[in-house]
């Protein structure tokens, strides 16, 4: 059994450790730029620096989202939401008491 798990964590580890020649995917690159821009300019613009928190989410949101099939996606982005809902509900109510 010992053996069967560190077979399984070594073939994770090569995994991630292999370099691939991938395309690059403009789409993603420009969600993922529009996410954190567009807040930061019009925090900039109107004087309202807190609209950073937003960018911030905005790249948490792209480091959640594991692209592949819709399901997934949809999965991890309504679990992401969920767990910054709480997190969100949890820092406010402790900065106000």
């Amino acid at each position: 059994m010992l053996q069967s798990l560190r077979d399984q964590v070594a073939g994770h580890v090569r995994g991630s450790l292999v370099l691939a020649a991938a395309r690059p995917q403009w789409g993603a690159g420009l969600r993922a730029a529009t996410a954190m821009m567009v807040p930061l300019a019009l925090g900039w613009a109107t004087d309202h620096p807190e609209l950073i928190w937003s960018a911030f989410g905005g790249w948490l949101a792209m480091l959640a989202d594991p692209g592949g099939p819709y399901p997934a996606r949809a999965g991890a982005m309504a679990t992401f939401a969920v767990a910054g809902a709480f997190t969100t509900f949890v820092g406010t109510s402790n900065a106000t008491s």
